[in-house]
């Protein structure tokens, strides 16, 4: 029984051992370059969110400091009007 089957050509000439080992060689530096490319983003990335989550942080610490001394403050501008103004009500 006759067996069907496919007979290579061989009508393209295949690259030598070296220029495939090249080719090989620079599609790995590629993707070497690709990788340490797409980490240092990643680390960028990490880096400025860590950032930004600091300076949300002392924005926030300022802001809740800030809003205290204007509430104490408030409360001092306020006790010193209501002692002159007992003081005044006593004198008229």
């Amino acid at each position: 029984m006759a067996q069907i089957g496919f007979k290579k050509m061989n009508w393209l000439p295949r690259p030598s051992v070296w220029k495939e080992a090249e080719l090989a060689r620079l599609k790995r530096k590629e993707m070497m370059e690709d990788f340490q490319q797409r980490s240092l983003n990643l680390a960028n990335a990490f880096a400025n969110t860590f950032s930004f989550q600091l300076n949300s942080s002392v924005d926030n610490v300022a802001k809740t400091a800030s809003d205290r001394m204007a509430a104490e403050v408030e409360t001092k501008a306020t006790e010193m009007q209501n002692k002159l103004m007992s003081t005044i009500d006593k004198m008229a």
